[in-house]
């Protein structure tokens, strides 16, 4: 079949969106080199963010149904605090992993500490973004991770934290939706591939780690 040349408003769209998109990564870059440990600020009343993380936190909010979803999910869990701090990337070639340490104190708290390499594209920050979220919202179901490994569901890893099929699934179903240009093309017309299956990203497992306290 002959590709169909695009519209101009629809080239506009996906070129108003490539600079967007550079012009946020730049910001982020700049802003990691410049403050790697500032204080985190509060996105949503139980979710605080690093500074370098916020624009690319509300670009995610703004793109991704599935993501908005996920934080009402965990802003709707009153017990649950999360916080997203920045990391600085392995290298340009390897990104590095995204991690979640979770703990679940006796009176029902359970406190999210998310790290996030830096500087990312769009595509793998909704990646990292959606997976990591994914698992908090895995222990407010209550998700019995290590029955889920008999199932093949879930995989314990080396150093004893866990890795999902639903955090994986959920984290690349959050990329593509990012990846959509503004005119709201279906993603496959697109052949946006899901982030996960990227060389960099395959290094390095997603992981969390959940601590009783």
């Amino acid at each position: 079949m002959t590709p169909q040349p695009l519209s101009r408003a629809l080239v506009r769209a996906h070129v108003v969106r490539f600079v967007s998109t550079l012009s946020l990564l730049a910001l982020v870059s700049a802003t990691a080199t410049a403050a790697p440990h500032a204080e985190p600020i509060a996105v949503t009343s139980n979710i605080r963010v690093a500074p370098v993380l916020a624009p690319v936190f509300d670009e995610l909010v703004q793109a991704s149904a599935t993501f908005r979803e996920q934080c009402d999910r965990i802003a709707r869990a009153s017990y649950v605090r999360v916080i997203v701090s920045a990391v600085m990337a392995q290298s340009t070639i390897s990104r590095g992993s995204a991690r979640t340490t979770m703990r679940r104190y006796a009176a029902g708290a359970l406190i999210a500490t998310v790290e996030i390499p830096v500087p990312l594209t769009m595509g793998e920050y909704a990646e990292f973004f959606g997976h990591e979220f994914e698992h908090i919202l895995e222990q407010i179901d209550r998700v019995n991770l290590e029955q889920q490994t008999t199932t093949g569901a879930a995989q314990r890893l080396a150093d004893g934290s866990f890795e999902t099929r639903r955090a994986r699934r959920v984290g690349q179903a959050i990329a593509i939706e990012t990846e959509r240009p503004a005119a709201g093309r279906p993603a496959s017309e697109h052949a946006v591939p899901p982030v996960g299956t990227s060389g960099a990203l395959r290094q390095d497992a997603h992981v969390t780690a959940l601590k009783r306290q």
